[in-house]
This record gives C-alpha cells, structure tokens and sequence, in this order.
C-alpha cells in the first residue's frame, strides 16, 4: 500500500501514464505524448476477498487484487474525438472477429479498442442494481461490463471491494 500510494516510487510504476500510452497505441495506433493528457490520483480499491486468478501464468491461484485509481482528462480536442470516433466506429462483434483472428494467427486472441460511456447514465445504471449484482459482469447497452467499472465509481458500493 505505501508503495501504490507513492509517486514516481522506485519499487512499483503505478503512474498511469505508460499505461495510456500503451493502451492508445494499441487500440487507436496512436502515439500519446504527456501533453495530452493529465491524470491525478483520486484513490485506492482493495478486492476483500482473493479469488482465483485468470492470468495463464498463475491461473486459479488465490489473488486479492489492489487497483490505484487515477482521474485522466484528455486535454488534446482531436484526441479527445479520436476517442469518440473509435468508440462509435468499432462494434463489440467486431473486436470479437479481431481476436478471433488474432488467435488464428498464433495471437493471444486479444483485440483494442475504445469504449466511451456517459458517465451519468453508467453510474445511474450501477446505482439501480442490488449490490451482490455488482460483483460480476453485467451487460449495459449491449457491452458486457467487468464488474471493476462499478468498482471505480463514484459513490457507488461494490460489496467485494473496499475504497481506501
């Protein structure tokens, strides 16, 4: 824990900011450059309860997750379409073809791209179910969801997590 809540900590990179740029290449084929983007750190989850892993190189070991939650603002406006472009121009059964493909084709059967929700209706829609349901995907608008969404927002309970 004091290492997550340190920034720029020597032992553990939990800045966000190689992520994004990792994830933006990957699914958008674009390079992210720091003056794009500003993030903030704005808490911490902890999963109560280990449960097993999916990763194939610990698959069905206990694992009590820990998620350092932070705040990114796109600053940059044709990013920020970018984002919505991609999000509107690529359907969940497409990503499905893609990592299908990818696995054809000797891949890890993974597929990128965007999904921007509004951020009202995704909390409202959390807030209407009963909190055991939130502990499991749930389907909103036709995307499944894991249940780390519910995790992370605001105001929002999630019995199998605890907000530092």
């Amino acid at each position: 824990m004091e290492h997550l809540s340190r920034d720029n900590d020597p032992l553990l990179d939990s800045d966000p900011g190689r992520e994004l740029i990792e994830e933006f290449f990957d699914a958008l084929q674009i390079e992210l450059l720091p003056g794009q983007f500003a993030s903030q750190p704005i808490g911490m989850v902890v999963e109560d309860q280990p449960s097993p892993t999916e990763n194939p190189r610990a698959r069905g070991y206990p694992t009590a997750r820990i998620y350092r939650i932070f705040e990114a603002r796109i600053t940059d406006p044709a990013l920020a379409q970018a984002l919505i472009d991609d999000s509107e121009g690529v359907s969940d059964q497409a990503l499905r073809d893609w990592a299908m493909m990818d696995v054809q084709s000797s891949g890890r059967g993974r597929a990128n791209a965007v999904l921007a929700l509004p951020l009202r209706a995704i909390t409202a829609f959390y807030g209407d179910l009963l909190p055991h349901e939130r502990n499991h995907p749930v389907i909103f608008e036709s995307h499944q969801l894991d249940e780390t969404v519910a995790a992370v927002l605001e105001g929002i309970w999630v019995p199998k997590y605890q907000r530092l």
